[in-house]
């Protein structure tokens, strides 16, 4: 038979287990939340327009970071690319490349305010070993994404996609081991 102490002390110890669990839950999804969607506002460069419509003001204090919400999910396909591994030349001048605050990145071609359709080059430089692109149709969300690999400094790629309204944004990046998105530049685009 178990006393009444016994009785209390079990559920005080099951009550005390919960709390821990709730604590490691809380915990993890801060980590998750820094490494994956919080970008400090120095290392976002945001080129010829606003911020596509999935993003929302961070209303703390202090903060001048975007927080992304995620596409909804429309039963769409997403297009990518052909890595054409830096043989694309750029047919922009140097007056319209976009080069992130490090340095590590220049996007060439496409400018801003690009008029793009399924089979357009993106094209550029970088210090990083690959790039990866998001093209975001201001409709649906996400339309396109890949990764392109950096040869000799250059990369280049065949962007791949099917557009369901006339705006939206490309997004150029490099992501550190742990998949943070560093040097991030953002383009407004429009569509064919």
């Amino acid at each position: 038979m178990y006393s009444a102490n016994t009785k209390t002390k079990k559920r005080i110890g099951k009550k005390w287990i919960a709390v821990l669990i709730v604590i490691v839950l809380l915990a993890g999804g801060a980590v998750y939340w820094r490494l994956r969607v919080y970008k400090p506002a120095s290392e976002v460069i945001t080129v010829a327009g606003q911020p596509s419509p999935s993003a929302q003001p961070d209303t703390s204090a202090n903060s001048p970071t975007l927080k992304k919400q995620p596409a909804s999910n429309t039963g769409r396909s997403i297009g990518g690319g052909t890595d054409t591994k830096g043989r694309a030349t750029a047919s922009t001048s140097p007056s319209q490349w976009i080069t992130a605050k490090s340095g590590d990145i220049t996007v060439k071609q496409p400018p801003a305010n690009a008029a793009l359709q399924s089979g357009d080059v993106l094209s550029g430089t970088a210090k990083v070993g690959t790039v990866n692109f998001r093209l975001t149709d201001n409709s649906v969300g996400v339309i396109s994404e890949g990764t392109l690999q950096v040869v000799s400094g250059k990369f280049s790629g065949k962007l791949g996609f099917t557009a369901h309204s006339s705006s939206g944004r490309l997004d150029v990046f490099s992501t550190n081991s742990q998949g943070v998105e560093l040097n991030e530049i953002q383009i407004a685009v429009s569509f064919k």
